[in-house]
């Protein structure tokens, strides 16, 4: 599937800020995940609780949730949902990063959208090459 396959799949269910398909960095072919952010939390709602069927394929569809169960605590910047699991609201991932971004463009970038508290570019420890993809913490 590609990101306007997604796209307008998901469009049916509310307005959306962002979609990104996750591609393999060598074969250059879905990995089979992606992800999708609506600008409305009730498109989620919509979403979540829909059946799906992408170019013929059933796929699930998940809120993207941080596991804090037995992890003592955690801080702010999340909401509960009934497994224990945490919503992050506060941390964004960024995929598809070129390779000439590094830590300070990345951090350069976001900081017009509020403060960062923390930012990582997730890096491959064999070939010391970064992987495509970072997060990035507001406060």
């Amino acid at each position: 599937s590609t990101k306007d396959d997604l796209q307008a799949h998901f469009s049916n269910y509310g307005t959306i800020a962002d979609c990104i398909v996750m591609y393999d960095k060598e074969s250059q072919r879905s990995r089979g995940f992606g992800f999708v952010t609506f600008k409305d939390a009730s498109s989620v709602d919509d979403a979540v609780s829909a059946s799906h069927v992408i170019d013929g394929r059933s796929v699930s569809c998940k809120r993207a949730v941080r596991d804090t169960r037995g992890s003592g605590g955690g801080g702010g910047g999340g909401r509960q949902d009934d497994s224990g699991g945490q919503y992050n609201v506060v941390k964004i991932f960024v995929g598809g990063l070129p390779a000439s971004c590094d830590l300070d463009k990345l951090k350069s970038f976001f900081g017009q959208f509020g403060e960062i508290q923390d930012a990582v570019v997730m890096m491959d420890q064999a070939t010391q090459r970064h992987r495509g993809f970072g997060f990035v913490t507001f406060k």
